[in-house]
């Protein structure tokens, strides 16, 4: 996985569980990260 997406990754599930709700991923990262979202979201939760 590049780098940067991991990082990503982190600071959406970081930002997830800080928040107690799932963030829309159109927010902050274009359809291609998509899956890598929808991932993180399912496996912080």
């Amino acid at each position: 996985m590049p780098q940067h997406l991991l990082a990503a990754k982190v600071r959406i599930s970081d930002a997830a569980n800080s928040y107690g709700r799932p963030l829309r991923m159109s927010v902050y990262f274009p359809a291609r990260a998509r899956d890598l979202y929808e991932f993180t979201l399912h496996d912080g939760a």
